[in-house]
């Protein structure tokens, strides 16, 4: 067998497509209200209507928590996607600086449902800019914060992963905006999403723009990470497979603390990704700290990484 790893660092993603590509329909938030009421869905029992999705699976696509007690499919699924819109509208805010330079839009994450229901792999992959993408994405990385554990799409009657595309549509109104919030304390852990930048892992300082050095580090990144880790024995024996979870902190010097396992997928694979983050501060590695505000922050970053055997 050979082991293969796919990761993903906050704006991104490397990893192969498994199933077909999904994309759900696009969501609207406009500034003068914290959530629209939840509209109403197409006829899911008209085959040859739009019904909220575009992709070659057609069997059972993996369902928002919270309609289970519904008898068939097509009933659950009207009341899932009905929830999942309803989060994304409760936990939605138009950001400050997008509203202050009237900038309106539609952000698009991507983002895995795994076959145990979990959300993996979120990344952006359209942003109109000024922090509504990096929105988008604290919304779908929410979903795995609170152990949000999707019902799993099916094929041939197995559960199956499921690749989903978010739009996210930042509709601007004439009202008032609430002020931008302070700045944080001297202690304070910002996630990595409500940075416009965020830290990057050093050797690409000499690029351009940021966006240049992002792409260059996210792959010097990737490509420490699977170099460096081993695939355990145990795991590799008994033919486990899954997702494990890293926590860290990024201190205001570059240094990576508070290094957790958030999820394990068992025998030894989250303890293997917990040794590889440990080699950051060994090798001496230090991210480049500086923030959106153009200072050093402690930034909160949650990392997957997948072990996978073919």
């Amino acid at each position: 067998m050979v082991a293969q790893f796919s990761t993903f660092f906050m704006g991104g993603f490397f990893a192969a497509v498994v199933v077909s590509a999904l994309q759900l329909c696009p969501l609207s938030l406009t500034a003068q209200q914290p959530g629209p009421p939840v509209p109403s869905r197409p006829d899911v029992r008209a085959k040859d209507k739009y019904d909220g999705f575009i992709g070659g699976i057609r069997e059972e696509m993996p369902l928002f928590p919270g309609c289970e007690e519904h008898p068939d499919y097509a009933t659950k699924k009207r009341c899932a996607d009905s929830l999942m819109i309803a989060f994304v509208y409760d936990n939605l805010r138009y950001p400050y600086a997008a509203w202050q330079d009237s900038l309106q839009g539609m952000a698009v994450v991507s983002f895995a449902v795994e076959k145990d229901g979990s959300v993996a792999d979120a990344k952006i992959v359209r942003d109109p800019g000024l922090g509504t993408g990096a929105e988008a994405l604290r919304i779908v990385n929410l979903m795995m914060d609170q152990g949000i554990r999707w019902t799993p799409g099916r094929q041939a009657g197995n559960p199956v992963r499921v690749q989903f595309n978010l739009p996210v549509r930042f509709k601007m109104a004439d009202h008032e905006f609430p002020p931008p919030p302070p700045p944080p304390k001297a202690d304070e852990v910002i996630r990595a999403e409500d940075l416009e930048r965020i830290p990057l892992f050093p050797g690409c300082e000499d690029l351009g723009t940021y966006e240049e050095q992002k792409e260059c580090a996210d792959q010097k990144m990737v490509e420490f990470i699977y170099y460096n880790t081993h695939y355990p024995p145990l795991a590799r024996e008994n033919e486990v497979e899954g997702t494990a979870v890293i926590s860290f902190v990024i201190e205001k010097d570059g240094r990576i603390g508070e290094i957790k396992i958030m999820e394990n997928p068992g025998a030894g694979t989250g303890e293997e990704a917990l040794r590889v983050f440990k080699l950051f501060n060994e090798k001496g590695l230090k991210f480049n700290p500086l923030g959106s505000s153009g200072r050093a922050v402690r930034v909160l970053v949650h990392f997957p990484v997948n072990f996978s055997l073919n």
